[in-house]
């Protein structure tokens, strides 16, 4: 048996995590104290429904953009299961005047396997063109990234599974580190590789985040 915070999750099921993208609004910041308590509550109505961890994370330079990382059974249980529950409509309603969700992927990888404990955990996201393949560009991505040896705290990639037909394909990374300036040393020859790749990124987003303590 695996261990996500309190809740047990056996080896063989598959688990889904979930990076959602957002930003807050009326001058809000993620320290704001009523923030902090709905997001509390929020955190408490989905793992009682996923039986599995939910974090946030704070973009260091922009406190008023966060991330949810969520982890699922599967893509069909969230998708098909939790949206539009009334558990959702729950959370929706209680934060509805405080923030907008600006993007939302599933991808296949445990989230115990992320770098989670990291003080800085930096996400990339990359849009690709729809004809890309996969495994190439994953190796294309990897040859030029040996940076990230630097990335103590480990770094790992996963392709989305989309929603729909009409959702870009992505490719979201995550590496953990100490310290933003070895983040930023790290990752800053990736963006310079990335425009001698075979198959190069449509779009490539950088964040660097820390752990958000809701108590």
């Amino acid at each position: 048996m695996a261990s996500a915070g309190r809740y047990t999750l056996k080896c063989e099921e598959v688990v889904t995590a979930l990076p959602i993208y957002f930003f807050l609004k009326n001058g809000l910041i993620a320290t704001d104290p009523q923030l902090k308590r709905n997001l509390k509550e929020v955190k408490h109505v989905i793992e009682g429904y996923s039986k599995l961890q939910t974090l946030f994370y704070t973009q260091v330079d922009d406190p008023s953009v966060m991330f949810v990382i969520g982890a699922w059974e599967s893509k069909e249980m969230h998708q098909h299961g939790f949206s539009g529950s009334p558990e959702q409509n729950k959370i929706l309603s209680l934060v509805k005047d405080q923030m907008d969700i600006d993007w939302m992927h599933y991808i296949d990888v445990d989230q115990a396997r992320l770098p989670l404990d990291a003080r800085v955990l930096v996400i990339v996201k990359a849009v690709v063109p729809r004809e890309t393949h996969k495994r190439i560009f994953d190796q294309d991505f990897a040859a030029g990234t040996s940076s990230l040896g630097g990335a103590r705290y480990g770094a790992l990639a996963a392709w989305n599974i989309p929603k729909d037909d009409n959702e870009d394909v992505v490719r979201v990374h995550f590496s953990g580190w100490d310290n933003v300036e070895e983040a930023t040393e790290g990752i800053a020859n990736t963006v310079e590789h990335t425009q001698r790749m075979r198959a190069r990124p449509e779009e490539l987003n950088f964040f660097f985040t820390e752990r958000s303590e809701l108590d």
